[in-house]
């Protein structure tokens, strides 16, 4: 994951670097806020605070085994898009998604196998404050709350049962409304194109559980490309 991260700063920095035929086109902002909107992307990792499924699972009547194999850090990607409210402030909407691992379910009454991931999708709404906004400056610090819903899913991708379509469970889900909080900077490459270090700490907690488990839990450290502009008028 380090190397990726590594590997992924060189190619967005050499691209950044290729010079441009207007030369004012290129000129870095006076401020962050001179943009209205922007529109990225992240890449990363997930870090798991909370539980992890049991490696071993059978049904309430013994007729599934499910095993397990959900790692405590996993990949992490995530699209977003902010609208400007004041200088210092911005509204973000983000959706993202983490595959935690595999579950393989095994029934025996049937002779049936399930090839499942386990998915975690946030989608979240959150305030992202720039202290710093209308400063001069390439380094821009952030420090962001807000909230959303966390939807957790063990989604069947393959299955030799002829009549999986016909079934009414196809895989099992949980949802949470949570808080999340995060922190970061903004690097300003151009005066449309910034790269960001983005952390952020998301306490999901799944009440009925996914998979026995309630405490879903996590940090996802991420670089992001982000590009800001105005609307056309």
């Amino acid at each position: 994951m380090k190397k990726f991260l590594t590997l992924l700063l060189i190619a967005v920095l050499s691209i950044t670097s290729t010079p441009f035929a207007d030369d004012e086109e290129t000129e870095l902002p006076v401020n962050i806020s001179n943009n209205s909107y922007y529109a990225g992307f992240r890449l990363g990792t997930w870090i798991s605070s909370g539980d992890t499924p049991p490696p071993l699972l059978y049904s309430a009547d013994s007729s599934e085994q499910i095993l397990t194999d959900i790692s405590d850090a996993n990949f992490y990607a995530e699209g977003y898009f902010g609208y400007r409210l004041t200088s210092k402030l911005y509204t973000e909407i983000s959706f993202g998604m983490s595959n935690r691992g595999t579950v393989e379910v095994r029934n025996f009454d049937y002779n049936t196998y399930d090839l499942n991931n386990l998915i975690v999708y946030p989608i979240l709404l959150q305030l992202k404050v720039y202290p710093f906004g209308t400063a001069t400056s390439k380094i821009q610090p952030f420090i962001a709350g807000g909230g959303g819903i966390y939807y957790g899913r063990n989604t069947v991708q393959l299955t030799n049962d002829y009549f999986y379509t016909y079934r009414i469970e196809q895989g099992e889900s949980a949802t949470d409304f949570n808080y999340t909080i995060a922190g970061g900077f903004d690097y300003l490459m151009s005066s449309t194109l910034s790269l960001e270090l983005h952390a952020r700490y998301a306490p999901i907690k799944f009440p009925d559980g996914l998979l026995t488990v309630e405490d879903y839990s996590a940090t996802t450290i991420t670089v992001g490309l982000k590009y800001r502009y105005n609307s056309k008028k």
